[in-house]
């Protein structure tokens, strides 16, 4: 999963928000110092990380785009992913996507501080920018791909995963769908076994 399926997996806790969110870009040695609840969050996000990679029904998507994507179609499948989530929103929230956009905003903005420079650095980056808009259509998509391009040191073909997401739309909507409710419950079990 990416970034919007992990803030709205991590449910009205600010300080599991903050570690789930600020995982991928926070050293283990670093994580030692956080506080105990914000510890949860990044707890979280491993689990939800480990739990999507094994998945069989993920693994159907990541085939998909193997093809093409290679070593990088598991980080493919979880931006895709988002873009589901975006897609069939309200079946998995009740509150409109705008406004959860900008809540989810606000609640992160407003407790960076106490984070290492790097991860308080992404957030205040990521939340200006708007992020979570990138996933709301193909454009969106594409340009998400485009940065990803000129960051890897490995050759990709991310240009060409909206191709193949287009040419698979049905089916790889189909397997979200299915496992994405899994994926929630599995969440909140975890969430409550703090």
């Amino acid at each position: 999963m990416n970034y919007l399926a992990h803030i709205h997996l991590s449910g009205p806790n600010d300080d599991i928000l903050i570690g789930n969110f600020i995982a991928d870009f926070i050293r283990n040695k670093d994580v030692v110092r956080l506080p105990e609840s914000i510890k949860q969050g990044v707890l979280l996000h491993r689990h939800i990380d480990a739990f999507t990679d094994i998945h069989p029904l993920v693994r159907k998507v990541t085939k998909i785009f193997r093809p093409t994507q290679s070593k990088y179609a598991p980080v493919v499948s979880d931006i895709i992913f988002d873009y589901f989530l975006v897609r069939s929103w309200d079946q998995f929230s009740t509150v409109s996507l705008h406004e959860f956009k900008k809540t989810s905003y606000t609640r992160l903005l407003n407790n960076i501080d106490g984070l290492p420079p790097k991860a308080s650095t992404k957030v205040e980056a990521m939340c200006q920018g708007n992020f979570i808009s990138s996933y709301e259509d193909l454009e969106g998509l594409q340009y998400v791909f485009s940065r990803m391009e000129k960051r890897v040191s490995f050759p990709s073909k991310f240009q060409e995963a909206v191709r193949t997401l287009k040419e698979n739309e049905d089916a790889i909507r189909e397997l979200f769908l299915e496992f994405y409710p899994e994926l929630q419950e599995r969440c909140r079990n975890f969430i409550n076994s703090f």
